[in-house]
């Protein structure tokens, strides 16, 4: 590349004449791939002042190097000055507008559209792209329409254009359609098994996930990867199925895809929610590499099995290792606190979370709060509530929650109605929090407007509320 470079300097400077248009585009290609942005400037100079900007392979080469050097606008000023335009022509601007690290998606769907129109096609790089760029849209149908473009173009039989367009689907939450477009396929690669199993995974239905990952293990010539993996420890961890979560550990052993922290975190999130948080813990210490959230999946593990003591512990190593907390360790933590009453451990928290500026985020101060209020220290958590610039319904049902197991029902229901002031919206668990202030207070005609007003707003029918409401009257 550099030679091609040095070699057009050589001709410019003992001044040979440059008839041949073809020369330019070899050079600009050299100028993008060396990212050299100012020869590159100084080769389009050249080419407008030998006029061989009407060259329609000339014109496509200088607006791919301005795209590609990251200049959009310049890229979109020679395209708009371009006389004769070509498929090329169009795909490269449509291309550089789906560019991930581009922000005119907006404008290529417009160029797209336009290009349609104009009866050129799109390669297959280009509709991959645009396949790709369209989730960020959220309008499915700019997908059903492209699908159409597809089957009408006859380009649709791309296996890569289908994973594209399945992809898509899923990502819109469109499962029945993205099955459909699975089961017409013909050729089938790990993407595609992958892509329709992380869907399924997506939307809940972590049983068909794992239909799907059983059929594909019986197709000859696909074998699953990381991503997959990941994916079917999620169905896994849905299902609370350990028996193919063990499966499919060794499958990745076997393989060596435990080494990937993903994997390894995916497992440790499996067994720690399949109720094996000592066997998650096992699978941690294996990892030759972690991350943030492989310390959070081990932590959130002991929590989530009530091993508190172990989760306090794991957080020493933790800070032995010289490992940041993030809001989610410090909510773990907190969780354990409240578990264990140990105010010991609470205020050493509190104190991080104000280091870590996270008193703004209301995730940790309403975990604060609920820690506080477990260790009988009610007005520490008031002191907090009061001083949050938003609060939301959590933050409404755990100061409530707290004043009513500390005995003080006026406060709670004082609170309740603030609450109903300040904001319209509350949900079951605020009228949970009401029911069991009143069933403190236990008088009766606080149990029956607690009653109606769960009535009024459409939760009395759910099954948590209606055994509260049945403990309240007890």
């Amino acid at each position: 590349m550099a030679r091609v470079l040095s070699l057009y300097h050589e001709i410019r400077r003992i001044g040979i004449p440059i008839l041949d248009a073809s020369l330019f585009p070899s050079v600009l290609k050299c100028c993008t791939n060396l990212n050299n942005f100012k020869d590159g400037t100084s080769v389009h100079a050249c080419i407008i002042k030998h006029g061989f900007g009407s060259f329609s392979s000339v014109g496509n080469s200088t607006m791919d190097f301005y795209i590609k050097s990251g200049f959009m606008n310049s890229g979109l000023t020679v395209f708009n000055l371009m006389e004769n335009k070509d498929s090329v022509t169009w795909n490269v601007v449509t291309h550089g507008c789906f560019d991930e690290k581009s922000s005119s998606k907006y404008e290529g769907l417009k160029f797209f559209k336009q290009a349609k129109a104009e009866g050129f096609k799109p390669n297959i790089s280009t509709l991959v792209l645009i396949l790709q760029a369209l989730r960020d849209f959220s309008d499915t149908s700019l997908g059903f329409c492209l699908h159409g473009f597809l089957i009408r173009s006859g380009l649709l039989d791309v296996v890569s254009v289908q994973n594209s367009l399945m992809s898509l689907y899923v990502e819109y939450g469109e499962m029945v359609c993205a099955n459909l477009l699975f089961d017409e396929m013909s050729d089938r690669d790990c993407i595609t098994w992958s892509a329709m199993i992380g869907g399924f995974v997506k939307t809940g239905d972590g049983y068909f996930a794992l239909q799907l990952f059983r059929e594909m293990f019986g197709v000859e010539g696909v074998e699953p990867d990381e991503l997959t993996v990941v994916s079917i420890l999620k169905a896994c961890s849905q299902e609370k199925d350990i028996d193919i979560g063990k499966l499919v550990h060794c499958f990745a052993v076997k393989r060596g895809f435990n080494v990937d922290v993903y994997v390894g975190n995916s497992l440790v999130d499996m067994y720690s929610k399949c109720s094996h948080a000592n066997l998650a813990f096992e699978v941690f210490k294996e990892m030759p590499g972690r991350n943030i959230v492989s310390w959070n999946s081990v932590l959130s593990g002991f929590v989530q099995n009530e091993l508190y003591a172990k989760a306090l512990t794991l957080y020493g190593s933790m800070q032995k290792g010289g490992v940041e907390a993030d809001e989610v360790t410090l909510v773990n933590l907190l969780q354990s606190c409240k578990h264990l009453v140990d105010i010991g451990k609470c205020k050493p928290i509190h104190c991080r979370v104000i280091r870590k500026v996270f008193e703004f985020n209301e995730l940790v101060v309403n975990s604060l709060i609920d820690a506080y209020a477990k260790c009988d220290l009610v007005e520490l958590g008031l002191k907090l509530f009061n001083g949050m610039e938003r609060r939301d319904m959590i933050s409404w049902s755990t100061m409530i929650t707290a004043f009513s197991n500390a005995g003080k029902t006026d406060e709670a229901l004082n609170l309740f109605r603030e609450m109903i002031l300040v904001q319209e919206k509350f949900n079951s668990v605020t009228i949970l929090s009401l029911f069991e202030v009143c069933a403190i207070s236990a008088e009766l005609k606080r149990c029956k407007c607690a009653h109606g007003l769960a009535i009024r707003s459409g939760f009395a029918s759910e099954v948590a509320v209606a055994t509260a409401l049945l403990d309240m009257y007890s």
